[in-house]
C-alpha cells in the first residue's frame, strides 16, 4: 500500500512535514512528525535521515510561538488534532 496516495485527513500536513524532513528543515511540520515518530514509524513512515531533534514537541511550540504569538498554543493543539486524525485514519485503512 502507498500510504502517501491515500486521501486521509491530514496528508497534506503529512506530506509537507516529510518534504521539510527530507530537505532537513526545522519547520512546525517536521516537528509535528518528528513529535509522533514512534508512531508514525510503526505505520510504516520512517524518516530515520533526519537528526532527531531533542524536544521536537518543545520546538514545535517555539516555532508556533514566533509566528503566531499569543495563538500558539491553539495551533500547537489543532496541528496534533489533525496528526492524530491522519494516525487513526491509517490505523483503521491498514486494519481492513
Amino acid at each position: 500500500m502507498r500510504i502517501l496516495a491515500l486521501n486521509l485527513p491530514g496528508i497534506d500536513l503529512v506530506k509537507r512535514g516529510l518534504e521539510d524532513l527530507s530537505a532537513q528543515h526545522q519547520s512546525k511540520y517536521s516537528m509535528l512528525l518528528l513529535s509522533a515518530k514512534s508512531r508514525l514509524n510503526d505505520l510504516g513512515i520512517s524518516f530515520d535521515n533526519f537528526s532527531s531533534e531533542k524536544d521536537p514537541s518543545g520546538m514545535l511550540f517555539s516555532l508556533l510561538k514566533q509566528e503566531q504569538g499569543d495563538g500558539a498554543h491553539s495551533m500547537y493543539n489543532a496541528l496534533n488534532r489533525e496528526l492524530l486524525s491522519f494516525i487513526k485514519a491509517l490505523e483503521h485503512e491498514t486494519r481492513s
